[in-house]
């Protein structure tokens, strides 16, 4: 479709702390909304520093847990979302090689897939904690076989103050969530087999059935409310063939709302 053509620039640069520098830039027609779609998007925007074997990524790039090593190759634009999670984030990344384990942590904003709130869909309330979401994320390659796992730690503040018996308050609120995945790639000469499952907390802005609720008002003066996230499990396969012309394959998953965290 038209809306999916791309615009690309790639370049090199000379070396810089005796790491070998390149960058990406990278937009499409597919756009945010409904509401703004034919209108240009960023996808990718960064710059990496690479060492022998330590890498350093800055700039707009796939959030981790969508394993660029080790997702779903389907038709679809979609890639599997809202069963595999998909979100491109401002970050921080950090890689290193040790022999055959790929280890990773990164810092991560929000631009395009962002929290929901009081305000709507926002950024904001990363912004309002103060902290990024963190992740950690380690690989082990073999030949033929991909197999790893990662964690994130996200805290979000949906409101700075609230309006309650006719005065304005300052409220301390926060909503912190978990996130884990593991998952395995398996390649051999006829096909190719890829297994996912992920547990999120709170993970909208990954494409997920997600957010958080009220659990409580604290304080019944200011009204400061308490919450709880939603959590969700999911779990996806996929086998393909490797010809060189002509490929088939099929992809099945399945993802599960489990509600609240708490009550």
């Amino acid at each position: 479709m038209a809306i999916q053509s791309r615009i690309t620039a790639a370049f090199c640069g000379p070396e810089a702390l005796g790491a070998k520098t390149s960058g990406l830039l990278e937009g499409d027609f597919f756009a945010q909304t409904n509401e703004n779609i034919n209108l240009f998007r960023l996808r990718h925007a960064f710059i990496k520093l690479k060492w022998e074997k330590t890498e350093l990524l800055t700039g707009q790039y796939w959030n981790p847990m969508f394993v660029t090593e080790c997702y779903p190759g389907t038709v679809s634009f979609s890639a599997g979302a809202p069963i595999q999670g998909l979100a491109r984030n401002p970050q921080i990344r950090l890689s290193h090689q040790i022999s055959n384990v790929k280890l990773t942590a990164a810092a991560l904003g929000q631009r395009d897939f962002v929290d929901n709130g009081p305000e709507g869909r926002s950024s904001i309330y990363l912004r309002n904690a103060g902290i990024p979401e963190v992740q950690v994320q380690a690989q082990l390659a073999l030949k033929g076989l991909l197999i790893g796992g990662g964690m994130g730690y996200k805290t979000i503040v949906p409101r700075l103050s609230a309006d309650h018996n006719q005065k304005t308050y300052k409220v301390d609120e926060s909503v912190t969530s978990v996130s884990a995945l593991a998952f395995a790639k398996i390649t051999t000469k006829p096909v190719t087999l890829k297994f996912q499952a992920k547990y999120g907390e709170n993970n909208l802005d990954m494409l997920a059935p997600s957010g958080y609720a009220v659990r409580s008002v604290v304080d019944q003066e200011t009204g400061e409310q308490a919450y709880t996230p939603l959590t969700n499990v999911s779990f996806w396969s996929e086998i393909h063939t490797n010809g060189q012309k002509f490929q088939a394959g099929v992809f099945a998953g399945v993802l599960k709302n489990r509600g609240t965290k708490k009550k």
